[in-house]
This record gives structure tokens, C-alpha cells and sequence, in this order.
């Protein structure tokens, strides 16, 4: 497989494909949440239909099922229209581009009270990353220090 896909079965992100080589941007698995889990799934049974019906049409290509992103059973090839459309929708400004939300995920989780190697893993950064950049939003930072 060339690129990233979901195992719905096991809820998990694979963003890189098998054969993709590892890169500094360090692309490792994700665990879904249940919540977009579920949608996913809902939306993989939506989507199939439309799937089945494009491969029984002369001269579509046969790796629709291929793509992560598709809309009715076809794969979108760029991505900046949805992205700018589902900004719109979500009211959100010009500004916040998909490195913020990543950002925005990554402070949630440690603020959640994760660890640092947790939020290192999940977020496929190093633990030097998550301590520089994000440690001082956890309820734990400097917290015996604090007290002492």
C-alpha cells in the first residue's frame, strides 16, 4: 500500500504506507477514539455503495478502495477545497491550518493529564518535543516542585 490508511477493524490510523520509508516527520500509527471511530465506520458503510457502483463503471480506476479521503466512492485528490470547506463549516478562520489542530491535539492530551511518553507516542514526536514545547500545560508540571 503507497499511503496512509485505516484498519476500521482495529481503529487505527496508519499514516504512512507498508511500503513508504520512515521520514523526519515520523508518521507512526494512531489509535482512532470511539467517537470518530464510529463516524468513520458509518461512513465507510455510506460510502461503499457508491464504490461498488463506480467500479462497474467502464473506465474507473479499480483503486478507488485505495484512498483514505474519497467522496461518493471517489478519491479526492487535493485536498485544499474540503479542507477550506469543512473550516467554514466548523467556523473556523483562515488562520487555523491542520499543523494548529495537531497543535491544539497535542495540548488537550496534556492537559488531560497524559503522560509525556504517551503524548510523545500517540503524537509520533519525541519526548524532548513534548517536554519543550507542551509540558507546561500539564496539571503535573513542576507540581512537587510547587509543594516543596
Amino acid at each position: 500500500m503507497s499511503g496512509g490508511h485505516i484498519d476500521l477493524e482495529k481503529g487505527i490510523l496508519f499514516r504512512r504506507g507498508a511500503d513508504e520509508l520512515e521520514s523526519s516527520k515520523r508518521r507512526g500509527p494512531l489509535r482512532l477514539s470511539p467517537r470518530i471511530l464510529a463516524h468513520l465506520r458509518r461512513w465507510h458503510r455510506m460510502d461503499e455503495a457508491r464504490r461498488e457502483e463506480l467500479l462497474r463503471t467502464p473506465g474507473q480506476p479499480s483503486n478507488l478502495y485505495l484512498h483514505l479521503v474519497t467522496y461518493e466512492g471517489a478519491p479526492i485528490a487535493k485536498m485544499k477545497k474540503p479542507w477550506a470547506s469543512a473550516r467554514q463549516l466548523a467556523g473556523l478562520g483562515n488562520h487555523v491550518v491542520p499543523h494548529i489542530l495537531r497543535h491544539t491535539r497535542v495540548t488537550w492530551w496534556v492537559q488531560a493529564g497524559l503522560t509525556v511518553e504517551e503524548v510523545a507516542d500517540a503524537a509520533s514526536m519525541t519526548v524532548q518535543m513534548v517536554e519543550d514545547v507542551y509540558w507546561h500545560h500539564s496539571p503535573h508540571f513542576q507540581e512537587r516542585a510547587a509543594r516543596a
